[in-house]
């Protein structure tokens, strides 16, 4: 995350969990002073969560860290193209969602997402099953362009390998939705 920030860049972490997003927040502002970082959860109200958009967008806040009330309808791509899932929803149409919040009109570079998970048989299991539902529903939505249906293919096809990868070289401590080292 350091070589990122350090090159200037913007950050989007998704968590399920609102524990998980107070330390996130924590951890990152205390192990990197000068990085701001702004969060959006359910217990915000409209004009607070607008607010944390408009920081974010404007690059007066590096990171943002949001559970599932950041998952729908908001535009974060304008200074941002890196996404995080620290933890993966069940439902893969809401982790389709997240990749929405930068993934659409206006964004000028490639839209890279990281999905972070423990190295488990259940948890292996259920990614390749979502990742498996994610890429039939990027294979339906774009099925009026083939041109557009082969590039997304070939992105989450791309991601899913990346995952793989990172899943077996990171030793990610994460237990009941709960975070800590």
């Amino acid at each position: 995350m350091q070589p990122l920030l350090q090159e200037g860049q913007s950050l989007l972490v998704f968590t399920e969990y609102r524990a998980t997003q107070d330390y996130l927040r924590k951890t990152i502002e205390d192990s990197m002073p000068g990085v701001v970082c702004r969060t959006i959860n359910g217990s915000l109200g409209l004009e607070e969560k607008t607010d944390a958009v408009q920081a974010f967008n404007t690059g007066q806040a590096r990171v943002m860290i949001s559970t599932e009330a950041g998952g729908e309808g908001l535009n974060l791509q304008e200074s941002c193209h890196v996404m995080v899932n620290y933890d993966l929803p069940w439902n893969p149409s809401r982790l389709v969602q997240r990749i929405g919040r930068l993934y659409r009109y206006g964004q000028t570079r490639r839209v890279q997402v990281l999905n972070l998970q423990s190295d488990d048989g259940f948890d292996s299991a259920a990614l390749n099953l979502m990742l498996d539902r994610v890429t039939t529903i990027a294979h339906e939505m774009a099925a009026v362009a083939a041109d557009s249906r082969d590039a997304l293919a070939s992105t989450l096809h791309s991601q899913h390998e990346s995952t793989l990868h990172l899943r077996n070289n990171a030793g990610l401590n994460r237990e009941n939705g709960t975070a800590g080292p």
